[in-house]
């Protein structure tokens, strides 16, 4: 009789590496709570909250992976991750088309009062672009 060792290990990978998300999950609803029931709660207790984050991030190593990790909450953490990048996504692009807007009808209003110097606002467009692309 033998036995399959890549597939087992292959399945002990996928749920140890969702261990970090449920923490993270889990740490944003405790924050999301006391945000709720006290306003000033967000600016108050930044120490304790570094704390229980590297406590939360360092003890999912000692999370055993049976029964909590089953096969259901990995396909519940994937779908959530695919959701999560998708509207990371849409957000990034919003975000890029309002600033190059804003910085263009800059430049615009540059050139009306002064001709030619909407060309900084223009050159400062693609020095951000190459930069944020590596390319610099």
């Amino acid at each position: 009789e033998t036995t399959n060792i890549h597939t087992h290990t292959h399945t002990q990978t996928n749920t140890e590496q969702s261990k970090q998300p449920f923490s993270s999950s889990f740490f944003f609803l405790l924050a999301a709570a006391a945000a709720y029931l006290k306003s000033t709660a967000n600016r108050e207790t930044w120490p304790a909250k570094y704390a229980l984050w590297v406590f939360l991030a360092c003890g999912t190593a000692f999370v055993p992976n049976q029964p909590l990790f089953t096969l259901i909450y990995l396909w519940l953490a994937r779908v959530g991750a695919f959701i999560f990048i998708f509207v990371q996504q849409i957000i990034s692009i919003d975000l890029a088309y309002n600033w190059n807007d804003s910085w263009v009808a800059r430049s615009e209003r540059a050139d009306m009062d002064e001709l030619g110097s909407g060309g900084k606002w223009l050159g400062a467009i693609w020095l951000v672009v190459g930069y944020c692309s590596g390319v610099v």
